[in-house]
């Protein structure tokens, strides 16, 4: 007859083998039933504002800013519902949530345009091999415009939509 295959656990428990297997699954199955049964219902979720068409075109020194991103950011009361873009090489741009809905609900935004270069000035284009953030690159606008919380731009979303346009310089005026 061959040797049982034995464990000891804490407090000196003796566990054959597979024991303990089944006791984590167990208590594995008991936590998932017990915050399933313990969920508390939450009240309905307010349907998404409907969004307004927006797009315009970015100059930069008087030329159209190609491939910048841009982030229009909701000031209370809106909430959680930000836009992006990013421009054409004409410097157009159509705003769009997350979800890719085209638009942005009405309301007040900070806006914050990125333009974002390889060290020599030339457009970044991301290698998909590379992390962002370990090539190469630097922010050619200047914090007044591509830092979120340095940003004196802002724009209106009125309920229609608009065309907003926005004119940068690089000089400090």
């Amino acid at each position: 007859m061959g040797k049982k295959h034995v464990t000891r656990g804490a407090a000196g428990v003796v566990f054959r083998r597979g024991a303990r297997l089944r006791q984590s699954m167990a208590v594995s199955l008991l936590a998932c039933f017990l915050a399933v049964g313990c969920e508390q219902e939450r009240p309905p979720q307010p349907a998404p504002p409907p969004l307004a068409p927006v797009n315009g075109r970015i100059l930069l020194d008087g030329a159209p800013l190609a491939n910048a991103e841009v982030f229009f950011i909701p000031l209370p009361p809106l909430r959680g519902v930000l836009a992006t873009a990013m421009t054409d090489a004409q410097g157009r741009y159509r705003l769009h949530t997350l979800h890719r809905d085209y638009g942005a609900p009405a309301g007040q935004y900070k806006v914050s345009i990125r333009k974002t270069v390889q060290p020599n000035g030339d457009d970044f284009v991301p290698d998909p091999q590379v992390f962002r953030l370990n090539a190469p690159h630097r922010e050619l606008l200047p914090e007044r415009y591509s830092k979120p919380d340095k940003t004196g731009l802002t724009a209106t979303v009125p309920p229609e939509g608009a065309e907003i346009d926005f004119s940068l310089s690089l000089s400090d005026n």
